[in-house]
């Protein structure tokens, strides 16, 4: 569109200003001025020009250091890095002039004479200034490359969660495990079911996972292997293991003291993918008896919830004194752990008015009294009694900080959460959200609801590096169509093609381009009045000075003109690139980058310090190889 045309102009533009004041002196000297061979002295000008150079500087350090997106902040690095030439060459200058000094006492003659070039030539405080910035530009260009490519991996991992992640349909979280097992018998793929809840003008993210496959297949930023350990430890503490039936359920029971209108005894089951289904055993009847009832929808297992008893249409209070000895079903006893204390437990939400006592043993005895038309139900405790998550962000509550509260699950029914960790943020979800146990979870939801029903879950397979190649076509063959794949690389491939990295990587190419030009500004000014350079090293040789001296003294003077602005250079752009790029866009464009993160290592600011030093050495070798002609037979050329 026209806005780029119309910035190409202005650079263009810009530029051809440049060149003219640069040049406007020389082109409208005389041609007697133009020989002159004694350097001018600085006009006042110059210093006036550095002094506001430096005003404006402080000014837009100012404004960074109070809001880093004000259009003055932007224009701190580079007036930073101008700075820090003047200041650098300035430097450079009394150095060398107190440098002079020294070795005109001490008689040694390379420092003299390096020390003598760079005090005398005005034309070295320019080579700083020039070679200072152009350095800085590509210090921070790198420096700002390395960081957003840090900054794009992070927020693709963020993103995705997993090495690669697909979006699939199930019929219910139970499906949707079972097929990824037979999908991935290796367990390098995880099923994980996730969840939006709006609370609060903000959506908290609810993300199941399989938490013994978290540290296998989760990327989580900021969270080792050992970390992750801990926290699926912690998301998943030891419970008892689901009772399953089939086909039928047979309990033995000794009822004693019953009072009041008869009562129906009853066990209610979990069907996969259906609601919570009650089984009529038979009316309760005192002494011992054998209760039994069918379920044929649970040929492949349905998940025992508990044991109920209902005063079915009565509304007069009843009592019963029960003693479960046993319960049965397809295949044989099932160890329903009567002995263990909290190993059954009452619901009194469900049953408010009625009173319920528990004594583990061998039979495990239960004495009901209720006045209320409900089912007592008195349930298995295979799920926690809060659901244990890690936090990412405040609580979902009123107190923002609270360790345990109640939010609605996977079956929209408040439940209780316990905080077993807070962390800054989630994989795939960000900083705002819960994460935690799939199967607990599953559990729960299924006490109250069929999770087969609920159209706002979202499915999803996570499938570390190393998973099988071919995991897409498994899982559709498993039953579990896959709609959409992601993976860490693909977005960072895509993050890399918006318009913060194609910014950055032309600022790269403009801060490489400027070192090219400032190796180029020391090459010309070397060149600029060679013969009467050549002519003093001949005469020098002449008076007796070996080779080997002059050699070192130019090497003195190149290294001192050279290395200073390199490592300031590299210095003041690294130091602005730390102070501006939190406040620019890195990953997306108008949002800024915010906190960073960034881990030394190969990328583009040591490759840059490298290829910078490598073309400024090779100046000097270009230098010291075009001073080779000062030989004594040039002083007998016609001047």
């Amino acid at each position: 569109r026209w806005p780029v045309f119309a910035a190409g102009g202005l650079a263009l533009l810009a530029a051809i200003c440049a060149a003219l004041l640069a040049g406007r002196r020389t082109l409208r000297r005389g041609i007697f001025g133009l020989l002159r061979r004694v350097p001018e002295r600085h006009r006042w000008q110059a210093g006036l020009a550095e002094g506001l150079v430096v005003a404006l500087a402080g000014a837009s350090l100012f404004a960074a250091i109070s809001d880093r997106t004000a259009p003055l902040a932007l224009l701190a690095p580079a007036l930073l890095a101008v700075v820090a030439g003047v200041a650098g060459g300035r430097a450079l200058g009394v150095w060398s002039r107190l440098r002079l000094v020294v070795a005109r006492r001490r008689g040694r003659l390379p420092a003299l004479l390096s020390a003598a070039q760079l005090a005398r030539r005005p034309a070295a405080n320019r080579v700083v200034i020039v070679v200072t910035v152009a350095v800085a530009l590509l210090a921070f260009a790198a420096t700002a490359w390395d960081v957003s490519a840090q900054a794009r991996q992070d927020a693709a991992e963020d993103t995705v969660g997993a090495t690669r992640v697909y979006t699939v349909t199930a019929p219910h979280p139970q499906a949707l495990a079972a097929a990824v097992a037979k999908a991935d018998p290796s367990g390098k793929a995880m099923a994980v079911v996730r969840l939006g809840v709006p609370y609060a003008d903000r959506q908290v993210e609810l993300i199941g996972v399989q938490a013994p496959l978290l540290a296998e297949v989760a990327v989580w930023r900021g969270e080792d292997r050992l970390a992750l350990d801990r926290i699926a430890a912690a998301l998943r503490p030891k419970l008892a293991d689901p009772l399953t039936v089939k086909d039928h359920i047979e309990v033995d029971l000794d009822a004693r003291g019953i009072t009041g209108p008869p009562a129906r005894f009853s066990a209610v089951v979990s069907v996969p993918g259906e609601p919570p289904r009650t089984v009529a055993l038979g009316s309760l009847l005192a002494g011992l008896r054998t209760y039994r009832g069918t379920v044929p929808e649970c040929r492949a297992g349905c998940r025992l919830l508990g044991l109920a008893l209902s005063p079915g249409t009565s509304t007069a209070a009843y009592t019963a004194n029960l003693a479960i000895r046993a319960i049965r079903s397809t295949d044989g006893e099932l160890k329903a752990r009567f002995d263990i204390a909290d190993a059954w437990r009452f619901v009194p939400e469900r049953t408010p008015k009625a009173s319920v006592t528990l004594r583990a043993g061998n039979p495990m005895q239960v004495t009901v009294t209720s006045a209320d038309q409900g089912d007592v139900l008195v349930e298995y405790a295979d799920t926690p009694a809060a659901l244990p998550a890690v936090l990412a962000g405040s609580a979902p509550a009123d107190d923002p900080q609270a360790a345990e509260f109640t939010f609605p699950g996977f079956a929209d029914q408040p439940q209780a959460f316990t905080i077993a960790e807070r962390a800054p943020r989630l994989p795939r979800v960000g900083g705002y959200g819960l994460l935690f146990d799939l199967d607990y979870a599953v559990r729960l939801a299924e006490r109250t609801t069929s999770l087969a029903d609920t159209t706002q879950l979202r499915y999803e397979v996570w499938a570390a590096a190393d998973a099988p190649a071919d995991l897409e076509t498994r899982l559709g063959t498993e039953g579990l169509p896959v709609l959409r794949s992601e993976s860490i690389t693909s977005s960072v491939d895509g993050l890399a093609r918006r318009a913060p990295a194609l910014g950055l990587r032309l600022y790269l190419l403009a801060g490489a381009v400027a070192v090219a030009l400032a190796v180029g500004v020391v090459l010309m000014t070397a060149y600029v009045g060679v013969d009467a350079r050549l002519y003093e090293l001949a005469a020098l040789r002449v008076a007796g000075v070996r080779r080997k001296l002059l050699r070192r003294g130019v090497l003195r003077e190149y290294t001192a003109l050279l290395v200073v602005p390199l490592v300031v250079g590299f210095a003041v752009g690294a130091a602005g690139a730390v102070l501006m790029l939190p406040g620019i866009p890195l990953v997306t464009a108008d949002t800024p980058a915010g906190d960073l993160t960034w881990q030394p290592g190969m990328g583009a600011l040591p490759l840059a310090v490298a290829v910078t030093a490598l073309g400024l050495l090779l100046t000097v070798g270009v230098v010291l190889r075009m001073l080779r002609r000062a030989t004594p037979d040039r002083l007998r050329e016609v001047r």
